[in-house]
């Protein structure tokens, strides 16, 4: 398709926004060969498959914004994308909301750059509890966890994010207490926690 095309003939593409055929993504893709890659925004399209597991390897991706989409992860190593990603210093947005992405959420998301303002997941029917360490995120602005299987308490540390703006977490399992961190979010504008399990006082 069109898109083929492009790539075959400039595989140095630094930027690809992408709205025409959809493509059916592998875990080998003619993306990877794009060295010099640096914002891929395919969102609101209808590719489908699996996201290549070394999209991440040249290491220059910044935006990567897949989101409204029917990309899935049937088994574990579906995931291998996300470490992929690691390698990408400067990676400032990761946006994967309301695909068909499933399982339990790889603890290697907590090793993306320290660079991410935009974290979008939502949407998908990923489980398992929020990685330790998101506080090292300092620079997150947006965040969103809303409508998956996500459980368990939420991090103390996700209350020393200084820059956070938008939390968004509703429509999972979480249970427990509301962290009385999150009252030092003092740039915080939207906090949605609505049908979860917490419990307790309202810090």
């Amino acid at each position: 398709d069109l898109c083929r095309l492009i790539l075959a003939l400039s595989f140095q593409a630094t930027y690809i926004h992408h709205k025409w055929e959809p493509i059916r993504w592998t875990n080998t893709s003619l993306l990877v060969k794009c060295s010099a890659l640096k914002d891929l925004f395919f969102r609101g399209n209808q590719h489908h498959g699996l996201i290549p597991r070394d999209i991440g390897i040249h290491g220059h991706i910044r935006g990567f914004s897949l989101g409204h989409n029917f990309l899935q992860t049937i088994e574990p190593r579906d995931w291998d994308f996300l470490t992929s990603l690691t390698n990408c210093s400067n990676l400032t947005i990761l946006d994967l909301e309301q695909n068909n992405l499933e399982g339990v959420m790889p603890v290697t998301i907590a090793n993306l750059s320290t660079e991410l303002y935009w974290l979008t997941i939502g949407r998908n029917k990923i489980a398992g509890t929020i990685p330790a360490g998101l506080g090292k995120f300092q620079k997150l602005r947006k965040v969103i966890l809303a409508d998956s299987l996500f459980t368990g308490t939420l991090p103390l540390d996700i209350g020393q994010i200084p820059s956070l703006q938008f939390l968004h977490l509703s429509h999972n399992i979480f249970y427990g207490q509301i962290p009385q961190s999150l009252g030092n979010l003092t740039k915080l504008t939207t906090l949605d926690l609505s049908h979860n399990s917490f419990s307790g006082g309202i810090p």
